[in-house]
């Protein structure tokens, strides 16, 4: 992180560290509202952060500016609510737990209505955190604006393996059986008949390798000679 970052992080930091209470022991069962506030709290730093650069602040317009967020968010947190709400019965009308026509055109109402407040609340932080900046500077901060929650990006973290999903498994080999991976063979010296890689398959379908008879395989005929095979088999004596 550069500098300019980490020195807008402290000033925005260390006004909450020294204004927070000593942490107490959290009662059962509140581990996932306390993630979850925890969460919101990162996401806030991390707006406050991204706008300041964007706006080009120094560390008093930094600390300004989280004092603006934190009164937007004031007023959005009951839009938010009411968002929810709203979501909640389109949702459950959505599964056909007997929600009546009337709930769920109300729902649909309220929900095109809190969506447009939230937009007028939206153009009005952006007018307020970009007054008198210049034309450049108001364009960084409007795309900034309008970009969603930012997220771990995929194959980030100590679960990356498991986000990428386990291997495709090796197609089976005959009868079901694993597929053998290829034996290695030093391959045969010139003029000596190389064995070739061992041979694929189950085992009962393995052809044992035959033994040379005693004292080496006779040597093959010459080309246009018969052997003593064929000697014997067209052979005029008994």
């Amino acid at each position: 992180m550069p500098t300019r970052s980490l020195t807008l992080a402290a000033a925005l930091l260390l006004p909450a560290l020294a204004l927070a209470a000593p942490p107490r022991p959290p009662p059962a069962g509140a581990g996932d509202i306390a993630d979850r506030a925890e969460q919101v709290k990162r996401q806030r730093l991390t707006r406050a952060l991204g706008l300041a650069e964007a706006l080009d602040l120094d560390e008093a317009g930094a600390l300004k500016l989280r004092d603006t967020l934190a009164k937007h968010d004031e007023k959005r947190a009951p839009l938010q609510r009411q968002l929810q709400e709203s979501l909640r019965t389109l949702r459950a009308a959505a599964r056909g737990e007997g929600s009546q026509a009337a709930q769920v055109d109300g729902a649909v109402q309220r929900l095109a209505e809190v969506r447009a407040k939230l937009a007028q609340l939206d153009g009005e932080l952006l007018g307020e955190v970009t007054r008198g900046a210049t034309p450049a500077r108001k364009a960084r901060a409007a795309l900034f604006l309008a970009r969603p929650p930012s997220r771990p990006p995929p194959g980030a973290g100590p679960t990356a393996g498991a986000a990428a999903g386990p291997r495709a498994a090796a197609p089976p080999g005959p009868r079901g059986y694993p597929p053998r991976p290829p034996p290695s063979y030093t391959p045969a010296p010139p003029g000596v008949p190389s064995q070739g890689p061992a041979p694929m398959g189950p085992p009962d379908e393995i052809e044992p390798p035959h033994a040379p008879p005693p004292g080496g395989a006779p040597a093959a005929p010459a080309p246009g000679v018969a052997g003593p095979e064929a000697e014997d088999w067209f052979s005029d004596s008994p």
